[in-house]
């Protein structure tokens, strides 16, 4: 069965990484699979290269690009069913899909999408997504967001996102603590993800000021200027560690992982946490409250509030022994409920009933 996915971008991303984990783990040769993207430096492009899957740049020069879907149609000549990921590309997508006369359309959807929400856009979106034979939601929030959008339920399923096993290494957590300023004494709450409104980083900081410890914030982004500014209010308190790909050994360096976000389509850096086994504070956002269990692997705390961010962190780090039966209980969830071989599974099981003309819904 020949697959052609096409995205946005390639650079590193939450929906890049994850259509890395799935493309590299399909099972081939059952599956040929394709990858294009439409704009941006393709960072990830090498890594895919490397499992031996094609990737083609089609350099998309603006929105209103129509040699673009005139390039995709070529490439998707002989394809069984091209799988979109991010909104450009499911809206070039589904125009080249008809065009090229490709059987099968599916799109994932990677976050509650806020461009929805406006007219226009909302309105194109919609178009590409009604054209799809599956729209794959990574979570009931994002299922139940499209709905309330008005894309047909009877199309929309959800596989959530899934991550590698791999056992908690601490061995460079000295070295990377001291490269963020703080002592073997210190509590560090880490964060990872854009610089971007999203993600509330501006209330953790706020949060901060009310509670002890060192906070380091991974990842680059529009807001940094503005968010070092308020940081300096802290005293030193913040380190910015700027973009890391080394996100398995920077998250054993945190004591606390935080996720402070307003919207959230799933957070795959919440899975990243469970497999450190670090205990998560973040807020009740999206998908959030699905990955992370109050009570039982971290806390939960109303978005866009600092007060209950800092008493939420005053707590874990007051009580260290919980603190650590909270990060097991994490890694536990992501062993039994989001294993990379349940996700790649699922997709292959849709597939499969595409191609022979089903596909049940899950």
């Amino acid at each position: 069965m020949r697959i052609f996915h096409l995205i946005t971008t390639l650079d590193v991303g939450g929906a890049e990484n994850h259509l890395l984990s799935l493309l590299t783990r399909l099972p081939r040769p059952e599956f040929e699979l394709h990858l294009g993207y439409l704009k941006g430096a393709g960072g990830l492009a090498p890594r895919f290269r490397d499992a031996g899957i094609p990737v083609t740049d089609f350099r998309l020069k603006h929105a209103a690009d129509a040699l673009v879907v005139r390039r995709l149609a070529k490439a998707f000549e002989g394809t069984d069913l091209v799988h979109t990921h991010l909104f450009k590309a499911d809206v070039f997508g589904a125009a080249a899909k008809k065009m090229a006369g490709v059987k099968r359309l599916v799109s994932s959807k990677h976050n509650e999408d806020q461009y929805l929400k406006d007219f226009a856009a909302g309105m194109v979106g919609r178009m590409a997504a009604r054209a799809a034979d599956r729209v794959v939601c990574i979570s009931e929030a994002v299922r139940r967001f499209m709905k309330e959008r008005g894309l047909p339920e009877d199309r929309l399923m959800t596989i959530p996102y899934g991550l590698e096993e791999r056992a908690p290494d601490l061995s460079k957590r000295d070295e990377l603590r001291r490269a963020f300023g703080a002592g073997p004494q210190d509590f560090v709450v880490g964060t990872m993800g854009r610089l971007e409104e999203q993600k509330g980083q501006s209330y953790l900081i706020a949060a901060m000021r009310q509670c002890p410890g060192r906070l380091v914030i991974v990842g680059k982004g529009s807001l940094e200027a503005s968010l070092r500014k308020q940081a300096n209010a802290l005293d030193n308190r913040v380190h910015f560690a700027g973009f890391r790909s080394d996100v398995h050994d920077v998250m054993g360096a945190f004591d606390l992982f935080a996720l402070p976000s307003l919207w959230e389509g799933f957070g795959l850096v919440l899975l990243e946490a469970m497999a450190q086994a670090r205990p998560v504070v973040a807020t009740a956002s999206g998908a959030i409250p699905e990955v992370v269990i109050a009570g039982e692997t971290g806390y939960v705390v109303p978005p866009s509030d600092a007060t209950s961010l800092a008493s939420a962190i005053a707590a874990v780090a007051a009580d260290p022994v919980r603190a650590r039966a909270m990060g097991e209980a994490g890694r536990k969830r992501l062993l039994e409920q989001f294993s990379i071989d349940r996700m790649v599974d699922s997709y292959a099981s849709m597939y499969r009933g595409l191609r022979t003309g089903g596909g049940s819904l899950v």
